[in-house]
């Protein structure tokens, strides 16, 4: 049975005349059960419990780097950074929740005791984070919920307001972007674009990524990593178990395993991928991490943005809309359902974490073939019940 930790100085201790004063002896346990002797003296018995309760209250409190003045962007900094030396973050997911509580920083609470907040504060700042996105306003009110439950925890406030219905999380006030992939004749453009660009002295090339985007689906980070090792002619599969990613100081890395776990898969190269990746090793660049996409100068690693860029001019030099480069994946996966590929395959070579986000993310596509579909079952069915009535034995009508 672990030692019991002392929860009210009231409770335990012992006292000592010394002298003229009153010495109060009594054991303390820290945030890691290890007991520590204390002394507080005073005229009597009770001034001595006095010092010790507002010690043991100091104690109590502070733990770390976190004290009862501490601000939310402190908590959360003091939180995060144990979490991840501790390796239940990494270091992309770190920087990205650095970013976020910077926000919250900049914003009216940045610099406040989160024991002098109260709900109106509260409200007021919930309703200035309209202006967001709405997934940036998700990213900062679980940021301010988690801070009150340690505040919570850590003795620093009495009361969680964040708990108040009052206080749940706020809507923008902007529309969901939704990202569409392209249509049959834009994506006839792009291609036909990509396939004669030729890039300006001295310039890098992003015309394979982004085909090879089109035709298997992968994230560019994952395209980016790619090395020759994961690419088996053989089997006729590309191996995709890195991406590239931005961490501490937009430090830029090769990171050994993908967005998610389910990332860690092998995507088939089609008629269409064949030749794309067969030119890319052909010009590929010698570099010291052996990446079959490599920057000219510098650090050999490309970077997302770099190839965002990029798609960007190609959409405005062609005149067809911008949707962000994503909108190049989700091409694939939309003619890959046109075409009749099933779901829990596209799941599979998307890297998704489950059947649920592909059916999701790609539903309005789903419901745009529902005709289409319809159609084929009422194909089938003219077909088995027409080879049945061939097979049924004559007979006379009465």
């Amino acid at each position: 049975m672990g030692r019991r930790r002392l929860k009210d100085p009231l409770q335990g201790g012992n006292f000592k005349q010394v002298g003229k004063k009153m010495t109060y002896l009594v054991n303390i346990y820290d945030e890691n059960d290890e007991r520590h002797k204390k002394y507080f003296s005073g005229k009597d018995e009770a001034e001595c419990l006095e010092k010790a309760a507002v010690y043991v209250e100091k104690i109590r409190r502070i733990i770390g780097n976190i004290t009862p003045d501490s601000t939310i962007p402190e908590i959360l900094r003091d939180k995060l950074s144990r979490d991840f030396r501790k390796n239940y973050i990494n270091e992309p997911g770190y920087a990205a929740s650095l970013g976020t509580i910077r926000s919250i920083e900049t914003g009216m609470l940045g610099m406040i005791p989160i024991r002098e907040i109260d709900e109106e504060q509260m409200d007021l700042y919930l309703q200035s984070l309209t202006s967001y996105s709405n997934h940036m306003i998700q990213r900062i009110y679980q940021m301010l919920r988690m801070a009150f439950e340690i505040a919570k925890e850590r003795h620093i406030i009495k009361k969680n307001i964040m708990t108040n219905w009052d206080l749940r999380c706020p809507r923008s006030e902007k529309r969901d972007r939704k990202i569409r992939g392209l249509r049959e004749d834009e994506q006839q453009k792009l291609v036909q674009y990509l396939q004669n660009y030729e890039p300006p002295y001295g310039r890098n090339n992003h015309c394979p990524q982004l085909l090879l985007e089109l035709y298997t689906g992968m994230r560019m980070g994952e395209i980016n990593a790619l090395t020759p090792e994961d690419i088996d002619f053989k089997r006729n599969v590309i191996s995709v178990h890195r991406t590239v990613s931005t961490g501490l100081k937009g430090r830029v890395f090769i990171k050994e395993t993908p967005k998610t776990e389910t990332g860690i898969r092998e995507v088939p190269i089609s008629d269409y991928a064949y030749p794309v990746i067969k030119e890319a090793l052909r010009n590929m660049r010698e570099n010291p991490l052996d990446l079959i996409f490599s920057k000219k100068f510098g650090d050999p690693i490309i970077r997302t943005g770099d190839v965002t860029g990029f798609y960007k001019r190609c959409c405005e030099n062609i005149r067809i809309e911008y949707n962000g480069q994503h909108a190049l994946r989700h091409t694939f996966a939309t003619r890959c359902i046109e075409a009749g590929v099933p779901p829990i395959v596209l799941k599979t070579w998307l890297g998704h974490k489950n059947i649920h986000v592909t059916l999701d993310t790609y539903a309005d596509v789903f419901e745009r073939l529902n005709n289409d579909a319809i159609n084929l079952f009422s194909g089938y069915l003219n077909r088995l019940e027409g080879e049945a009535t061939k097979q049924l034995p004559a007979h006379d009508g009465e």
